[in-house]
């Protein structure tokens, strides 16, 4: 399980939640808050996001504030091609990211598979295994997203 933290940019944000992090529970990814950024308190006790595609949330779970969406965003992996039967291993699919949204950190609506240039699909042409998706400094319209590649069985 990895515990994913960010600073929350949303103006007017409580100086309790100035900090908010999503760690993978056995339910879906659970939410925490915090006001100093080293003392943790779990939002509830339901997941804030639940899991819905197959290997959904098995990586670090990158979530920011988007200011120019107004929105919070959440960019996850999970395995683009396996069945949904396969959740607990990658079952024939490839590592990809999916995106969501949220205006208030606790309802997200449903993920979306984004789309890869080099394939022209919801399909990537090799495994990615973490994202790194963060705006831009100085241009926040635009996200830069730094996967990690994951090559299997050693070669190069």
């Amino acid at each position: 399980m990895t515990f994913c933290p960010f600073i929350d940019e949303r103006p007017g944000i409580a100086r309790s939640e100035r900090y908010k992090a999503n760690m993978e529970g056995r339910k879906g990814l659970m939410g925490y808050v915090s006001a100093d950024g080293v003392h943790w308190k779990l939002i509830r006790e339901d997941p804030i996001v639940r899991p819905s595609l197959p290997n959904h949330f098995d990586s670090q779970n990158v979530m920011f504030w988007s200011e120019t969406e107004g929105v919070y965003v959440l960019y996850a992996r999970y395995a683009a091609g396996a069945s949904s039967r396969s959740v607990n291993s990658i079952g024939g699919g490839m590592r990809a990211f999916a995106r969501s949204t949220s205006d208030d950190f606790l309802g997200w609506s449903d993920p979306v598979p984004v789309t890869y240039s080099d394939t022209g699909s919801t399909m990537p042409s090799q495994h990615l295994y973490t994202n790194q998706t963060q705006p831009c400094f100085r241009a926040p319209h635009i996200y830069i997203s730094l996967p990690g590649r994951l090559q299997q069985g050693g070669g190069s």
